[in-house]
């Protein structure tokens, strides 16, 4: 778990400087997903510590109440090991982790664009949500969104991500193995943050995958839909 901690900092592209006390928890189980979802981060001028798990979340949540510099909002991914994001969520609004982080904004990040998926994370306690793969200009819209309270800012994803099974599998045989027009767009551009999320999707690709081997050889439902999510 990291400890970097968020200072007024400003955004050269979009001019948008963020409020001193801004400090954002990604809670994220995948390397490669936490270091896209922090470079982009820090690409608009923020840095984030990390949580690998919804236990970890709560425990974050609370130490940092305690030390006075808490948190004001958290990226949840919806799909991880020990505790997951509906849960951890449930019990953020609960007061598990303090009546002072009830009310902090929640924003999901989930691989499942199905069109009940949104709804399955407000009942969970989750404010907005984001699908992934996370477009920059849609993540930059979401933290404007909910950080600077800025409820009519345009979310392009929203519209995107409302996609039909039926339009998928029709879609599905036209899509390119590896588009890295669509990567480096998703990632601001940046050379060296694809490199690293490449090589770190390598290394852990392959352990995921032998676990999902382990899981089906196993028939452990449970477990294969984890590591399959985690590919």
């Amino acid at each position: 778990m990291t400890k970097d901690y968020l200072g007024t900092l400003k955004d050269e592209e979009s001019d948008i400087v963020w409020p001193e006390s801004t400090r954002i928890l990604l809670v994220e189980d995948n390397t490669s997903n936490q270091l896209v979802a922090q470079g982009m981060l820090e690409s608009i001028g923020l840095r984030a510590d990390i949580a690998a798990n919804g236990l970890e979340a709560l425990e974050s949540l609370q130490l940092a109440q305690e030390e006075s510099v808490p948190y004001t909002f958290l990226l949840m991914d919806c799909q991880m090991p020990e505790m997951d994001g509906y849960t951890a969520s449930t019990a953020i609004r609960a007061g598990k982790a303090g009546e002072a982080n009830k009310k902090i904004p929640i924003v999901a990040m989930t691989a499942n664009a199905m069109s009940g998926d949104r709804e399955k994370c407000i009942l969970a306690g989750m404010d907005d949500y984001v699908s992934k793969p996370i477009n920059l200009s849609v993540l930059k819209a979401m933290l404007v969104k909910w950080i600077l309270k800025d409820g009519a800012v345009e979310l392009p994803l929203i519209r995107e991500t409302r996609d039909t099974n039926h339009s998928r599998k029709k879609h599905t045989t036209q899509l390119p193995l590896w588009d890295k027009a669509d990567a480096m767009s998703r990632l601001g551009n940046n050379t060296t943050l694809l490199n690293m999320v490449m090589q770190s999707f390598m290394s852990d690709g392959l352990k995921s995958l032998a676990l999902l081997n382990k899981a089906i050889q196993q028939n452990n439902s449970e477990d294969a839909q984890l590591h399959a999510h985690s590919l």
